[in-house]
């Protein structure tokens, strides 16, 4: 399972200073959006004061209870038709999936011995409340994981280790106890994002001894080639400046910006262990770098201290200039000194390399050249293809979850995952084949035509069209006679204010063509992993038009709060549902906890991630070097009783109150989860073999079922 890594806002470098406000962050981010990009305005949803109290009080009495089978129950004797046919359905369907995760978790327990293995598939395919007799308890599953992989990472087992971390975070995933966190124990995220690193840097080197480590069933077949085109590129790109200065800057921004303040010698020490530790794994497994160049490391690691990081750089690139005799690739010392460095802090603090840029710009723009394929590298080193909708190779016939053999007749372990992307990315080419092979075992070469790739954000009810740019066409309503919408955003990516309100306008065009304005809504924030935090500011605003937003605190305990303007608050009212997941975070996390708070929203679904820093993402040296430091803490106001203090929605600094608890909680397993948010969100380019299939059965969605449920007995009362 994929863990959140994102909520970052953008800074210049000519905005750093010694006494950097991490207010002076978003507030010139806020500026520069609304001065560059004017928000749409939307037709006002006009609901009095003496309105929106009574409003409260509905959305209160509708989820008094928090009990979903009491919600249902309710629901069943609603006298509305519609409310009542919903909430048949959810139980329909809540039982289905309730029997499916029993199923799944029962075929585990037959076919699997390995604990491991049970845990990373239950966590997939179950949840917290399949407790089934002869099933081990999470709790201590993953507290044993925790162990197991914090020793496989001594021994300099990484690959095992981020295995064991990841599939322990999976397991914390999804159980709903504070217990859990209070343990004194190192949380598996941070276990597991070091151990990538490693794994990333030892296959830059050698990707034998990192497929070695991974136990890749390809490894008996696998034959080493030339030189793969990523090392090639840093052989050929990257000069020695950039590479130290590069490194030089990740050291002065987690030395300026980082909300703890740090001791430099101490990371410097992190950086040199880290180099120590990754060069001895790579000359056990066999790799010959000279013994001389570890000498050379360790004499630095045993007189750091002070020395100012600049020299010590230097001296560092010198040692494997000199003495490394060509065995290893230009970049390693100053990217594993950066990677150990980052790691000395929390986990969210990382750098983002020149070799992993291009990825990660096409993963956040609008658009790019390519295949349109999400790459998984799993951490046996198989690589898994997510093809994005309407690229060119889902046209192609590119299915999601195949897994990659070879390209263009080349074994993928030859190349990589980075090796495929750069492949892609040659502005020569016109076409690739790809070697694939589907669930269904069968393998088949794809040819596809490189081109355009549209990424789209935000979806909603149903597919109607495309515009001319290949972006699909919505409609907004997922209920027609009682005009309620339906928009799923994907993350709060640059724009996204201005997305929404576009969408929301659009939602409400079709509303009146169905007979009136928009009555409610339904925002699906599922498996949102979060970004630019002053998107969610103004998503709160539409519903909220006055007080505290959030609040930040940054360090020395500088705190900056966000208000709500009234100017922007033109749906304040409006019936309104949201649902989240356990990998909804960050911004996520700030949109549904203070609606829900401030009895704006409904809040269905999962209890979320809980990672409530904010990240800055500052260029280094050279622009294709990213910094992203963890610059602050995000706070939430808190209701009832307690109304005008503040609570931490992040996990590590909050384990008793973390995250944003739903006000109904639906059980969904992890798979089930992704396979309801694809099907509603699927669209089609209608291009090759990307085509609509016209009789698609509807998607079974217990959360959305019962969010329109709510909705129109929300609606109802209002009315009367």
């Amino acid at each position: 399972m994929h863990t959140p890594r994102s909520g970052w806002a953008r800074m210049h470098p000519s905005m750093m200073t010694g006494s950097f406000r991490i207010g002076a962050l978003i507030a010139s981010t806020c500026l520069i959006a609304s001065c560059t990009t004017p928000l749409p305005r939307l037709e006002p949803y006009s609901a009095s004061h003496s309105m929106e109290s009574e409003q409260t009080v509905s959305r209160d009495e509708l989820v008094s209870t928090g009990n979903l089978e009491e919600t249902i129950e309710s629901l069943l004797k609603n006298p509305d038709p519609d409310v009542r046919r919903h909430a048949v359905h959810v139980v329909r369907m809540l039982d289905d999936l309730e029997d499916e995760r029993r199923s799944a978790i029962l075929e585990i327990m037959r076919n699997e011995s390995d604990d491991l293995e049970i845990a990373s598939r239950w966590a997939s395919e179950g949840d917290e409340e399949d407790r089934i007799q002869g099933v081990p308890n999470p709790v201590e599953m993953r507290d044993r994981f925790i162990s197991e992989a914090i020793e496989a990472e001594r021994s300099g087992e990484f690959a095992k280790a981020n295995r064991l971390a990841s599939v322990a975070m999976s397991m914390e995933l999804i159980v709903e106890d504070d217990a859990i966190m209070d343990r004194v124990m190192e949380r598996p995220l941070r276990i597991s994002a070091r151990n990538t690193d490693r794994m990333k840097n030892i296959r830059m080197v050698d990707p034998r001894i990192a497929m070695t480590m991974s136990d890749s069933e390809f490894f008996d077949d696998f034959e080493p080639g030339n030189e793969s085109p990523s090392e090639h590129r840093w052989r050929t790109e990257e000069e020695s400046r950039h590479r130290v200065m590069n490194t030089r800057r990740v050291i002065e921004y987690l030395d300026d910006l980082h909300v703890d303040e740090i001791d430099r010698s101490i990371v410097h020490e992190s950086g040199l262990d880290e180099i120590v530790l990754v060069t001895r794994k790579l000359i056990d497994e066999g790799h010959p770098i000279p013994g001389k160049y570890l000498e050379a490391i360790e004499s630095e690691r045993s007189r750091c201290g002070e020395r100012r990081t600049l020299d010590l750089l230097l001296d560092l690139e010198m040692a494997q200039t000199e003495l490394a005799e060509g065995t290893l690739p230009p970049s390693f010392s100053m990217r594993v000194f950066g990677d150990g460095a980052a790691s000395a802090l929390d986990g969210q603090t990382s750098v983002i390399w020149p070799g992993e840029f291009e990825q990660y710009t096409k993963a956040v723009g609008r658009g790019y050249r390519g295949i349109g394929v999400r790459i998984e590298e799993e951490i046996d080193g198989t690589v898994v293809l997510r093809p994005t909708n309407g690229g060119p190779a889902r046209q192609s016939g590119i299915r999601n979850g195949d897994i990659l053999l070879e390209v263009d007749g080349r074994d993928i372990e030859e190349i990589g995952a980075r090796g495929l992307s750069e492949v892609i990315d040659n502005e020569g080419r016109e076409w690739i084949e790809l070697l694939v092979e589907h669930d269904d075992g069968v393998r088949e070469t794809v040819r596809i035509r490189i081109g355009p790739v549209v990424n789209v954000n935000i979806t909603g009810w149903r597919q109607t069209g495309l515009l001319q740019d290949g972006r699909p066409t919505w409609w907004w309503l997922a209920d027609d006679r009682r005009r309620i919408g339906y928009l799923r955003l994907e993350r709060f990516f640059s724009g996204g204010a201005h997305a929404v309100r576009t969408a929301l306008q659009e939602a409400q065009k079709q509303a009146l063509s169905c007979g009136g304005r928009l009555e409610g809504l339904v925002l699906d924030l599922r498996s949102n992993p979060g970004g630019q935090v002053f998107v969610a500011e103004e998503i709160i605003n539409l519903f909220m038009g006055d007080g505290p937003v959030f609040r930040s605190i940054g360090r020395g305990g500088v705190m900056e709060t966000e208000y709500a303007d009234e100017n922007h608050s033109e749906l304040e009212g409006i019936p309104l549902v949201i649902l989240v997941d356990e990998l909804s975070a960050s911004a996520s996390e700030v949109v549904a906890g203070q609606l829900k708070m401030n009895g704006k929203a409904i809040v269905l679904g999962e209890r979320t991630f809980g990672k409530g820093s904010i990240q800055g993402l500052i260029p280094a040296s050279s622009p294709d070097c990213l910094v992203r430091v963890t610059i602050g803490w995000y706070q939430l106001p808190v209701g009832g009783e307690s109304r005008g203090e503040w609570r931490f929605v992040d996990r590590d600094i909050s384990p008793g109150d973390w995250g944003v608890q739903p006000d109904i909680r639906i059980a969904a397993s992890a798979e089930q989860t992704r396979r309801m948010i694809e099907a509603r969100s699927m669209w089609h380019s209608g291009v090759g073999l990307d085509v609509r299939i016209e009789d698609h059965t509807e998607v079974e969605d217990p959360s959305v079922e019962l969010a329109l449920g709510l909705l129109i007995a929300w609606i109802n009362r209002i009315d009367h």
